[in-house]
């Protein structure tokens, strides 16, 4: 779980996210990316979800490859 975490939470997933859906527009221009990678980090909460009842328990839900 803490590796998936890490992988969701990384620069290399977020930065891309901050650029499509053009998230803190004001910023953009001021402040450095890493720095809106982190305030878009602190936002994000990522935990384990439990299987919906009637479905096939086929691991860690709520993740799709």
């Amino acid at each position: 779980m803490a590796s998936m975490k890490a992988e969701i939470l990384s620069r290399s997933r977020l930065e891309p996210i901050i650029n499509k859906f053009d998230l803190y527009p004001l910023n953009a221009r001021t402040i450095h990316i890493e720095d809106l990678v982190e305030r878009l980090k602190s936002a994000v909460h990522v935990d384990l979800i439990e299987p919906l009842a009637g479905s096939a328990d086929r691991g860690t839900t709520g993740l799709q490859r």
